[in-house]
């Protein structure tokens, strides 16, 4: 059993992160078991957590349906106990994807992230978005706090022919189209990216 770290945005993310690092779609579908992410949100301080009700503004920025909200949530104060932070403590969400049978066949294939995602959701993954609303509705966290720790769904998903990027790194300025990419070479395609 290994455990490792790798740097990624979210759980689907992280599987193709290693498929872009360079590792064999054979070896990452035949040896992966669990990929988590985990992000940390800042406890309320249960001594002075302050009840509210909050706007539909509000609500509308994490995007929690009025309707679904149980009654009132809880926002920081402040007190000698918190040194008037209004939080005490930390609380880590996560997103976790087992490696089910169809997940493997995916990465055997080489999809690319959204596909993974779309998959680990219908095998019921819950996404760090999701996690920190439990836990502001659970009055764990304020709707502050959740915003800032965990990642908003895309507002308008691209095709992989509608993306060009341009970016710089240490070898020069690139610009590639299509999917995921390696250093200096298209994932894709294999051709080697376009200086600019």
């Amino acid at each position: 059993l290994v455990f490792s770290t790798v740097h990624a945005n979210d759980a689907p993310g992280t599987i193709t992160r290693l498929l872009d690092i360079g590792i064999a779609p054979f070896l990452v579908g035949s040896c992966l078991n669990l990929v988590m992410a985990q992000r940390l949100v800042r406890r309320l301080c249960n001594n002075c957590k302050e009840e509210y009700t909050p706007t539909k503004q509000e609500l509308g920025l994490v995007g929690l349906d009025p309707s679904k909200v149980p009654g009132k949530l809880y926002k920081a104060k402040g007190c000698a106990e918190c040194r008037n932070t209004g939080y005490k403590g930390r609380l880590a969400i996560f997103e976790m994807i087992p490696m089910a049978r169809d997940l493997r066949k995916l990465v055997f294939e080489n999809a690319n992230e959204d596909e993974i995602r779309q998959a680990s959701l219908n095998n019921g993954m819950e996404t760090l978005r999701e996690a920190g609303l439990a836990r502001v509705l659970d009055g764990t966290t304020s709707i502050e706090s959740r915003r800032k720790k965990s990642p908003q769904p895309a507002k308008n998903k691209l095709t992989p022919k509608q993306v060009a990027v341009l970016f710089t790194d240490d070898i020069g300025t690139w610009k590639v189209t299509g999917k995921s990419v390696l250093r200096g070479v298209d994932r894709n395609t294999g051709l080697p990216r376009i200086p600019v």
